[in-house]
């Protein structure tokens, strides 16, 4: 084992390739993968894509997804009265 002291610092960069790669600008991880879906849904897929680009750059979008994130991901949903159901199964208060 060498000393700690006495190691480059390319000795302790790991080496191994990442776990999680991110797909190349036609959507394909390395030499095999990428959109393999029916036809016709590749110009939907397409549009969804370029639609995707430009609102995560939309500083707007990106403040309403955040406080949709801060306001109600994760957090239990509110007890409701479902009043018309109540009624319709003969008055237990149903929520």
């Amino acid at each position: 084992m060498q000393d700690i002291t006495t190691m480059s610092a390319s000795s302790l960069i790991p080496t191994t390739e990442p776990r999680f790669r991110v797909p190349d600008a036609r959507g394909r991880f390395g030499q095999f993968g990428g959109m393999y879906v029916p036809e016709t849904l590749m110009t939907p897929l397409l549009d969804l894509t370029k639609a995707y680009d430009e609102a995560r750059r939309d500083p707007a979008y990106q403040q309403a997804f955040a406080d949709m994130l801060r306001d109600y991901a994760g957090r239990p949903t509110g007890l409701y009265f479902a009043e018309s159901l109540t009624k319709h199964a003969g008055g237990a208060r149903i929520y």
